[in-house]
């Protein structure tokens, strides 16, 4: 899987490799029981802070994404194949989302698109 992250961009580096792995998971590239690189072998290859990567790494573990053990490093927990989300992802998700439409309507995107 090949990540690229943008240090110039708006959007913090942290939520950045968050939402690289996410797509990466949506797309099949990044599949149940892949491993992740470590924190340190990605803030080497990014040249970024190590609390930056273990940001984003709590972020996915929180979400369920990742999983993480001492032994096997971090790796993806679920995948679009791992069956359907629960009802609290999906009430959460709901929400998020409601609030993304309602932004996209308070900017003028008409509220059919």
């Amino acid at each position: 899987m090949r990540i690229e992250i943008d240090p110039t961009a708006e959007t913090p580096l942290y939520q950045q490799l968050h939402d690289r792995v996410i797509d990466a998971v949506a797309r099949g590239e990044l599949r149940a029981g892949d491993a992740l690189l470590s924190v340190r072998q990605v803030a080497v290859r990014f040249g970024i802070n190590v609390a930056t990567v273990v940001k984003a790494y709590d972020a996915l573990r929180q979400e369920g994404i990742v999983r993480t053990s001492r032994r096997s490093g971090s790796v993806i927990a679920r995948d679009a194949d791992s069956g359907p989300a629960d009802e609290q992802f999906l009430t959460a998700w709901h929400e998020r989302l409601s609030a993304v439409i309602a932004e996209g309507v308070a900017h003028g995107v008409p509220q059919a698109e």
